[in-house]
């Protein structure tokens, strides 16, 4: 199988639900249909047309760990490509962490649970 195919399928989909949620925006998040609660991603791509838009008070307010996350992405994508793969998987997990803490305190403010 050419090497290739993975990585250029998974930017082509990446950036084709980029696309279609940020010009047309009539996507619905399932995880949020099925728990009622926003998921860990939650706000991604709006925080990105934010700051396309120059809006950087909204990135913050929507998910300020985008970018974080977006690289993270597609440095794992290109995990292969890696010499040095340690410190790729320990930013995938720092990355993943902090999004996690993030996002427990988003659901817990946001629902009042304290």
């Amino acid at each position: 199988m050419n090497k290739y195919i993975v990585p250029v399928a998974a930017h082509a989909l990446f950036i084709t639900f980029a696309l279609t949620v940020l010009f047309f925006g009539f996507w619905e998040c399932p995880f949020l249909k099925l728990t009622g609660l926003p998921c860990p991603t939650c706000g991604v791509l709006r925080a990105l047309k934010s700051l396309l838009i120059g809006d950087i008070y909204g990135y913050f307010e929507y998910n300020f760990f985008a970018i974080p996350l977006v690289f993270t992405f597609l440095a794992a994508v290109h995990y292969g490509k890696f010499r040095k793969k340690k410190i790729l998987r320990l930013l995938i997990v720092l990355t993943a962490t902090a999004n996690f803490v993030f996002y427990s305190t988003r659901i817990f403010v946001a629902f009042d649970i304290w």
